[in-house]
């Protein structure tokens, strides 16, 4: 018998259940739909992204962002990698507790929704360790050590179209 992952379990849930809708989400005045299939192929690029950047398994990301469709994203390709993840609450405000998290954890990557992007810019000077922050919103101030969504999801194709 196969493992049971959470993993495995959505690409189970993906063969299943293809066309139907996993999640809603509202963007501006309408919900927008994504299925099953859409995620699958969200997931699939934006961990082969980060396997591009370098995490591997048994490493780990934290994961900084309010419950939408990109915490999900992020969360099964941050485990289709092999990694680990790290939920942060969005609701930690001291930046010595957020610290104390991330530095105890190990993390290699900070996955940040904009409101959370100040937290980790406040320590980040102070978590060697933390090698990128990934940005699942726009930002027109963004460090060099700061990548993009789009990014990763494109470092995912090329990384895919390299196999």
């Amino acid at each position: 018998m196969p493992e049971r992952t959470i993993p495995r379990l959505f690409e189970e849930a993906v063969a299943s259940y293809p066309g139907n809708v996993m999640m809603w989400e509202k963007r501006g005045r309408a919900y927008r739909a994504t299925t099953y299939r859409e995620m699958e192929s969200l997931v699939r690029r934006f961990a082969a992204g980060l396997m591009g950047l370098g995490l591997g398994a048994g490493e780990r990301a934290a994961l900084i962002a309010e419950g939408r469709n990109d915490w999900v994203m992020s969360e099964l390709a941050v485990l289709s990698a092999g990694a680990v993840n790290v939920p942060v609450s969005v609701k930690i405000d001291q930046p010595a507790d957020l610290k104390f998290r991330l530095a105890h954890s190990g993390c290699r990557a900070a996955i940040v929704s904009a409101s959370q992007l100040a937290k980790i810019r406040a320590i980040r000077n102070d978590l060697p360790e933390l090698e990128w922050t990934i940005l699942l919103d726009p930002a027109s101030d963004r460090t060099p050590d700061e990548l993009f969504r789009e990014e990763i999801l494109g470092r995912g194709d090329e990384f895919l179209a390299s196999r």
